[in-house]
């Protein structure tokens, strides 16, 4: 009975993941007109409350004990309300990001009890990196096809990303979302997939890599996984995927060589800053236009920085804060029709949305328990970390994911 109910609980997060998967600002979810985006919330929807409601009914089937996952659901809907209940209050319902932030992990939670349950935690986040490399070697297959044979893109689509635009593709596999950059006095394409820009794909990707090496595998090796994710990795041209593949690896040399927790903390602390100036500053002397990109990553962290000041304790609310951001970003990124208005820094996006309060109940106490896991788990967190303050995935689907496993598995760890 159990196998039976393993295997119809497998295939229904495969598409729930699948689902998540195309909701992290891909083309489909963006297409313009919103119906696509709608169909893929409804299915994403759908299927996580199917998956929740099926993992009850297992409980009962399978007499599982449930109290722990009781105090988990409990904590967390009171945590979570006094955000909620507050923004509702004060600025009105923001339903899209209630769906994703409170009711939907409430059914993540269960699921992924079940598979702590059948000894089989990481079965969800094996899944994400088994999507994600397939996408990964379909694009890498139709990049090289891109750049190598014939540059006809024969599929033509208009998204909504940050302005409404229109992009060309060679196969449902790849479109060309934003313009080459030059590499050496050579322009270069940028390998974007299926997503609305390079950085959204490395996200994705790098998110992979990591849970492929620090949680599945538990060391760096290269085998045809992780070789996949980090060159596709590279071909997103992405500063900031680069540079978490390059600590990644330093990383996790250091824990291997070091017995010393305390001093595998300071080593990594020490380093962090060092690789990031670094990477920085080498991959903009390469990339003609990676000065501008930076130069507009640390504007964002200016405006976002300035404006949660204005409501530091429980922010603008989620209807308000862009808003405010974008009325402390330098004038010339507003008043072109064709500069960057758009925001880049996952933290202060969380800080300006939900204030001091949201943030320590979403960020900061997931990613500090999940750190005391182990030196595997402190890498992930750093990473992560620093991936949100250069990337906006705060609170999206794939976000609310991992947080979901980060609590699951750090509360499962205390038998």
């Amino acid at each position: 009975m159990q196998i039976k109910n393993k295997s119809i609980m497998d295939t229904l997060v495969f598409l729930m993941v699948l689902s998540i998967f195309l909701l992290s600002n891909t083309v489909y979810s963006l297409k313009l007109g919103g119906s696509l985006n709608r169909i893929l919330i409804y299915i994403n929807l759908l299927l996580t409350i199917t998956c929740g409601i099926y993992a009850i009914f297992i409980f009962y089937i399978e007499k599982i004990n449930i109290i722990k996952i009781i105090k988990i659901e409990c904590v967390f809907i009171i945590l979570s309300l006094i955000v909620f209940l507050y923004h509702t209050v004060v600025n009105g319902l923001a339903l899209q990001a209630t769906l994703r932030m409170l009711v939907l992990p409430i059914f993540l939670f269960l699921v992924f009890f079940i598979y702590y349950k059948w000894n089989d935690i990481n079965f969800i986040m094996r899944t994400f990196r088994k999507i994600t490399v397939f996408f990964a070697v379909a694009s890498l297959i139709f990049h090289f096809i891109y750049i190598f044979l014939t540059n006809s893109l024969f599929i033509n689509l208009s998204i909504d990303w940050g302005r409404i635009k229109s992009i060309g593709g060679n196969s449902p596999f790849y479109f060309v979302a934003q313009q080459p950059i030059v590499f050496l006095g050579k322009l270069l394409p940028r390998n974007t997939g299926i997503f609305s820009e390079a950085p959204m794909y490395s996200l994705v990707l790098t998110l992979a890599l990591m849970s492929y090496l620090l949680i599945e595998r538990k060391k760096f090796i290269l085998d045809f996984t992780s070789i996949i994710l980090m060159i596709t990795i590279l071909t997103t041209t992405s500063t900031t995927g680069v540079i978490s593949v390059l600590m990644l690896y330093l990383f996790m040399n250091i824990s291997k060589t070091s017995n010393n927790y305390i001093a595998m903390f300071i080593s990594i602390l020490v380093i962090t800053p060092i690789v990031i100036y670094g990477g920085y500053n080498i991959i903009s002397a390469k990339f003609a236009q990676g000065i501008a990109s930076t130069s507009v990553r640390l504007d964002d962290i200016h405006a976002g920085y300035i404006s949660w000041l204005e409501k530091p304790i429980m922010g603008h609310g989620f209807q308000n804060s862009i808003l405010a951001i974008q009325s402390k970003m330098a004038i010339g990124r507003i008043i072109n029709l064709q500069g960057n208005s758009g925001f880049s820094s996952g933290i202060f996006s969380s800080l300006n949305e939900i204030g001091l309060v949201g943030t320590i109940i979403y960020v900061l106490i997931p990613l500090i328990v999940y750190s005391l896991l182990g030196k595997l788990r402190f890498i992930f967190v750093i990473i992560f970390f620093f991936i949100l303050i250069n990337t906006i995935f705060f609170g999206s689907y794939i976000y609310m994911l991992f947080i979901c496993m980060m609590i699951i598995e750090f509360y499962t760890s205390y038998r």
